[in-house]
């Protein structure tokens, strides 16, 4: 006997959930009321019912056309909450983030292209959330021009080139956007699990590495040591200038943001500028001693495990040469 295939019992589910991967609710809707008054399963449909519930709403259709910010807006108060929970899983609620932000970065690349406005971080976190990892970068480089110092947009173009797997240049913005301001990081959105865990518990990876007993991270907010933390770890290559001109900048901005720079930030630019050498750091006015001698001043504990990766103890520091 020759098999029905659409008499099968999750045909009809499976053009419902067709249907909301392609943000048609009504038709969502009519399908999955067939398919629940047909076979009257015992499944749990709370998120397909929310999705459609959601996706009918007139604002989401006005704003899904018209207005990105806003589709954005109303995603996170409503179910990005629910998304955070399992973030890494294949399943519906991912796939229906995602094929909703296409249609905002749709929006957004449209409003860009006809001269709309300028380039913010929140134009890349749509598109990131799309998948369109190319755009956030070609976006998010426009957007510094203008805002150079924007570490929201430095961590989504780094987000972008991790998925790319591009991690040199995924890390070389993830630094960049620590040092400039650690706090402006989209954390949720971080693609790298060893950078989250930098951001969030830089002291259980320091354990993780060095073995319990690293002291001198307490802080309320942690994610201002995550910089320093990588650095020592070897999860950041430390920069190393050929010209004088670099060093003398990187001494310029720790110079002029000495009151303002939390100690996480300071400590990470002294331990880049120590690594710079005698000559080049002399040739900028400044000396080893004056770089370690600020680095223990700030965290004597990061500062003895550095040492002690100087002296060879610990194969923990990895150079650009």
């Amino acid at each position: 006997m020759q098999l029905d295939l659409f008499d099968s019992i999750y045909i009809c589910y499976n053009k419902a959930i067709k249907a909301l991967l392609n943000l048609e609710a009504e038709k969502a809707k009519a399908l999955l009321e067939e398919w629940t008054s047909r076979f009257r399963l015992k499944r749990d449909l709370k998120l397909e019912w929310s999705l459609i519930e959601f996706l009918e709403r007139e604002d989401i259709k006005c704003s899904l056309e018209s207005d990105p910010q806003k589709a954005l807006q109303y995603w996170d108060d409503t179910m990005e909450l629910q998304y955070r929970r399992k973030p890494f899983e294949d399943g519906l609620l991912p796939k229906i983030r995602r094929s909703y932000f296409k249609k905002v970065s749709n929006a957004i690349i449209r409003d860009v292209e006809n001269g709309a406005g300028v380039i913010r971080p929140w134009m890349l976190l749509c598109c990131l959330r799309a998948g369109r990892n190319e755009e956030v970068i070609r976006l998010g480089k426009i957007g510094l021009k203008y805002f150079p110092n924007d570490s929201r947009m430095m961590g989504y173009i780094a987000d972008a080139y991790w998925d790319l797997k591009e991690s040199v240049r995924s890390k070389s913005y993830y630094l960049q956007a620590l040092l400039k301001d650690p706090h402006g990081i989209d954390v949720y959105e971080v693609k790298s699990r060893e950078l989250f865990r930098l951001l969030t518990e830089p002291l259980s990876v320091l354990e993780d590495i060095f073995g319990e007993g690293v002291t001198g991270l307490e802080c309320s907010e942690v994610v201002e040591w995550a910089a320093s933390v990588g650095l020592l770890t070897g999860f950041f290559d430390v920069p190393k200038f050929s010209d004088y001109e670099a060093i003398r900048t990187l001494w310029q901005y720790i110079k002029s943001n000495y009151v303002s720079m939390t100690d996480g930030v300071k400590f990470a630019v002294w331990m880049i500028l120590s690594e710079q050498g005698m000559e080049a750091l002399s040739s900028a006015g400044l000396s080893i001693g004056e770089a370690r001698s600020s680095m223990k001043t700030l965290n004597p504990g990061l500062f003895k495990l550095y040492m002690k990766g100087k002296n060879g103890d610990f194969s923990i520091l990895s150079l650009n040469c």
